[in-house]
């Protein structure tokens, strides 16, 4: 996701989206990672580092089975 203005966001495939119609962003917190045909998919969990950065920039946020929800408009929490 990249932010190529104060007022929008873009994915890799989808965008821009204007942040005035932006709720907020859900985000996997488990990285599946393929490492070739015979070995199993390695499952990495990003749950501690990604809630350490929002806690430290007090950015609201909800956690939903493996998802984290980031809040971009606080009031509606």
């Amino acid at each position: 996701m990249i932010k190529p203005s104060d007022n929008y966001f873009e994915t890799e495939k989808q965008g821009p989206y204007s942040t005035s119609n932006i709720e907020w962003i859900e985000v996997n917190l488990i990285e599946e990672r393929q490492q070739g045909k015979l070995v199993p998919v390695k499952q990495i969990d990003h749950t501690d580092t990604i809630v350490k950065w929002l806690e430290e920039l007090a950015i609201p946020y909800l956690i939903v089975e493996a998802i984290i929800r980031v809040y971009l408009v606080e009031e509606r929490l």
